[in-house]
């Protein structure tokens, strides 16, 4: 894999009774340390440019978020976390429970898929699916998200 690469992050939520999703695709730094994948990214959020981390290792993904909404979730296959999202409204508090990671690397690509239940604040929020792709800028294919049907 090459240190330029394309981020895409793919998320699609069943929340009670509605289905939404969400994607992110951003130009990315990567690179693997101690059999761990990183991805180092910028985001736009709302005209607020953040950055942010992925780590990607066995059976655990770590998402840092920096700037002024920041957060540090923690997936890891089979287990529970809490952590605190803070915002410029106020903090909230955020329990994860992840049912399953999958991960699939090659040499131009890392695909890896997460499927979590989010509680915020104390109250189930949904079932969320999420697909993290990332792909040597050389070689990058983007497609976009069509409800999830990716992730499934």
């Amino acid at each position: 894999m090459t240190e330029k690469v394309i981020l895409s992050v793919s998320g699609f939520g069943d929340m009670v009774g509605e289905d939404r999703g969400a994607e992110l695709i951003t130009a990315a730094r990567f690179y693997h340390r101690n059999r761990k994948h990183f991805v180092l990214y910028e985001d736009s959020d709302s005209g607020v440019d953040t950055g942010g981390m992925i780590k990607i290792g066995d059976g655990r993904v770590d998402v840092i978020r920096k700037g002024e909404d920041h957060v540090h979730m923690v997936f890891e296959e089979g287990s529970g976390s809490t952590t605190v999202y803070h915002t410029t409204a106020g903090e909230l508090t955020m329990e994860i429970f992840t049912q399953s990671i999958y991960t699939r690397a090659r040499e131009d690509e890392i695909i890896t898929r997460i499927s979590y239940g989010l509680t915020l604040n104390g109250s189930f929020v949904a079932d969320y699916k999420v697909q993290i792709r990332i792909q040597s800028q050389e070689k990058a294919e983007l497609n976009m998200l069509d409800n999830g049907s990716d992730l499934q």
